[in-house]
């Protein structure tokens, strides 16, 4: 960012003018909001925000394509700003609004609030003005340190957030109503048994527990569902404790074993130390660093026990088949938002849940998951209007088939219940089925969406990729009434703009009639001309192209054409191909705005 800040800030200059400026730009702590956009297809934008020595809080957009841009800057703190947390963005009034709640080098907290206004341009998010305000200030005349803070936020529950700052030896948490601060509510809770800091702090069971694990490995756990009253959550605790001393003892244990015999430490030689912890998306693991500290300050022997370690801790039973389904039915809910794959981390949430499903050795819980995915699948509902993307990218019928997709990506290497094994496959034979017939499905309905003028200018190549899109709907087993009905709609409006291929054309619309009549797959036919020979090439298991002579090409994933160029993407996830857009035709304009793979939703590279 320095050459940003030269141009956007010192107005190109490369020194700074006094002092009080050089505090402005000495960086002490940063933090990224949550991601803005006003459309989910849309490049989208973040914001970070930047702590420094002057007390102030400095905004900086970021736009993957463009960089950094300075939006703004506020004093917030008389002193060294320390920390930062940011809450979640809302939508209130038209306008995107989250806040930042800040600590101060003497223990102070304040609570800034940040309003913007988000739109698009270009299928670029532009932030066109941005409104930053301090709503209220906390503990100035306290003056303490504060080596944690933490913020949680459920727009959906209403304007309360909670906040919760680790002091040495104790934890205050406040309630904080960010529309009223008259409601605010700070409470404190005090750390028996511990001389250090608080080197992690988590909120659990949605924002209604805390978390708190010391330097020296003492784990608790809070309830504050009653802000007004802190209390421990003795069984939780206890459970959480025996868990942390288990795993630091196996660990121990194993650095024993790799020693030599005179290089072994006995237990009172060394000391656990945590430095910290990352929670899973949903809450469900933590991922702590930890390790062993030599108590003597000289060693008179090789080696040296300043390591660390990560240990994945799991803060539920295993096979609890309420909490199974608890977290089924929340991942459906999200899969249910059209914007899915746009607006949640899908591949965190699904490998958290398969991580818990997995421990059922019957395998029952991971048949309740694809399952439901199946239901979603094939749930009865309107068509999804809209635009193409819109059609391609928000149908919750293709969301929760790729999820499926997913799950047997992710489970390739498990070893599963022949039941499950079975059902899975069967399953992702059908879900890549169902794609591919509703991504044809939106390729037609856009063909529908064109104009005139768009029509007159289609050429050979894009009416041979149309055709292709029909074959690829009518070879499957099963298919969908209303993607034939399409076909018949979409070619038939084809027809006047195309005299040359009226007959490949009708031809195909009988075609269509006939598989709703007879309820039999089609053959595919020969549609392309091959790149090499320019015979034309008939599609084999919608994977390849192959010509009467012998030529063998790849097809991609999106049009079913040859990919005869080194212009093509790759899915990072499944591995399947497509071309790059390189034109204006009808194709192009397809592949413009598939920018995530069909098949599992991620990103084309």
């Amino acid at each position: 960012m320095t050459e940003d800040i030269k141009s956007q800030v010192l107005d190109g200059g490369s020194r700074f003018s006094d002092l009080g400026q050089v505090k402005s730009f000495n960086t002490l702590a940063c933090a990224w909001s949550g991601i803005v956009y006003s459309n989910p297809f849309a490049e989208k934008a973040a914001i970070l925000a930047l702590a420094n020595q002057a007390g102030e809080i400095a905004l900086w957009m970021y736009l993957p394509s463009d960089g950094f841009r300075f939006l703004t800057h506020l004093p917030v703190h008389d002193n060294f700003c320390l920390m930062l947390k940011w809450t979640r963005w809302r939508v209130h009034d038209g306008k995107h609004e989250a806040y930042i709640v800040s600590s101060g080098a003497t223990g102070a907290l304040c609570l800034t609030k940040v309003v913007i206004d988000v739109g698009c341009n270009e299928r670029k998010t532009v932030i066109s003005s941005v409104d930053v305000s301090v709503i209220d200030t906390w503990f100035e005349d306290r003056r303490s340190v504060n080596n944690k803070l933490i913020v949680y936020d459920d727009w959906s529950q209403g304007t309360m957030i909670r906040i919760a700052v680790a002091k040495f030896g104790k934890v205050v948490v406040g309630q904080v109503d960010v529309t009223d601060n008259t409601r605010t509510v700070w409470s404190t809770y005090m750390i028996d048994k511990s001389t250090k800091s608080q080197m992690a702090l988590e909120w659990a069971d949605s924002g209604k527990k805390l978390r708190i694990l010391t330097m020296e490995g003492q784990g608790l756990i809070l309830d504050i569902n009653d802000p007004t009253c802190l209390s421990l959550d003795v069984e939780e605790t206890k459970a959480l404790n025996t868990k942390l001393v288990v795993r630091i003892t196996q660990q121990w244990e194993e650095v024993q074993t790799g020693m030599d015999k005179e290089s072994r430490r006995v237990g009172n030689d060394v000391y656990a130390v945590v430095y910290g912890s990352a929670a899973s998306i949903n809450g469900l693991f933590t991922v702590y660093l930890y390790g062993f500290f030599d108590i003597v300050e000289v060693m008179f022997y090789e080696g040296d026990m300043n390591m660390t370690w990560m240990a994945a801790l799991l803060h539920k039973n295993r096979n609890d088949k309420d909490l199974s389904a608890q977290l089924i039915a929340n991942l459906e809910q999200k899969v249910r938002d059209p914007p899915f794959f746009s607006k949640h981390p899908y591949s965190g949430l699904l490998r958290e849940l398969l991580e818990y499903l997995l421990e059922d050795d019957d395998g029952d819980d991971i048949l309740e998951w694809i399952n439901c995915m199946q239901a979603v699948m094939n749930t009865d509902v309107p068509d999804i209007t809209g635009n193409f993307e819109e059609r391609v990218y928000c149908d919750p019928r293709a969301t929760a088939a790729r999820m499926l997709v997913l799950t047997s990506l992710e489970l390739t290497r498990c070893m599963l219940p022949p039941k499950v094994q079975e059902q899975l496959i069967i399953l992702d034979q059908t879900a890549q089925m169902f794609i591919k017939m509703l991504f044809s499905y939106a390729c037609l309905a856009y063909v529908m969406d064109l104009p005139d003028d768009a029509l007159e200018r289609l050429q050979g190549t894009d009416l041979d990729t149309v055709l292709l899109l029909c074959d690829r709907i009518l070879v499957q087993e099963v298919v969908l009434p209303f993607t034939i009905d399409m076909i018949q709609k979409a070619l038939s409006r084809l027809i006047p703009w195309a005299p040359t291929y009226g007959e490949l054309l009708n031809e195909e619309i009988n075609r269509a009639k006939t598989r709703l009549d007879k309820d039999e797959p089609m053959p595919a036919l020969p549609r392309e001309h091959c790149p090499a020979c320019n015979e034309l090439c008939r599609n084999v298991d919608d994977k390849m192209a192959v010509c009467p002579t012998g030529h063998v090409w790849e097809t991609c994933n999106m049009t079913c054409r040859a990919l005869a160029t080194p212009s093509v993407r790759v899915c990072v996830q499944c591995g399947v191909k497509s071309l790059l857009p390189s034109g204006e035709s009808f194709i192009d304009g397809v592949l413009r705005q598939c920018n995530r793979c069909i098949m599992c939703g991620s990103v084309m590279s």
